[in-house]
């Protein structure tokens, strides 16, 4: 039996388009924090979590996934699974949310790697 996801309401303010039914994927956030729309994550083993410079210096080339958190998730108390923008979109980079020592143009470049383009867009 599948697992139904229940979230809040949409505040994808950051994406400009992606393809329905193709470019979502539901993941597991690392315990711990606040995830807020456009966020960006990077996987860490079984769990997503806040892309940093020193997680991507850590990434492995072909292993290592990226994406946006779509929804407000609240992993302070434990692991949460929340719906991420894994692939085939775009996305404004003036509403992306980057973690410590990223640039959004290392982030456009990692994120390009999953079929994401970043734009320059209000």
């Amino acid at each position: 039996m599948a697992t139904v996801l229940i979230q809040g309401a949409a505040d994808e303010g950051f994406l400009l388009g992606d393809l329905l039914g193709v470019s979502r994927e539901t993941v597991s956030l690392k315990a711990g924090s606040v995830y807020e729309p456009g966020t960006v994550v990077i996987s860490n083993g079984a769990t997503y979590e806040t892309a940093t410079q020193a997680l991507v210096d850590g990434a492995v080339d072909g292993v290592t996934k990226y994406g946006i958190v779509c929804r407000n998730t609240n992993a302070t108390s434990g692991v949460r699974k929340a719906a991420i923008i894994a692939r085939i979109a775009a996305v404004k980079s003036s509403e992306l949310i980057l973690g410590e020592g990223l640039t959004v143009a290392e982030v456009s470049a990692l994120l390009a790697k999953e079929h994401v383009i970043v734009r320059d867009a209000k």
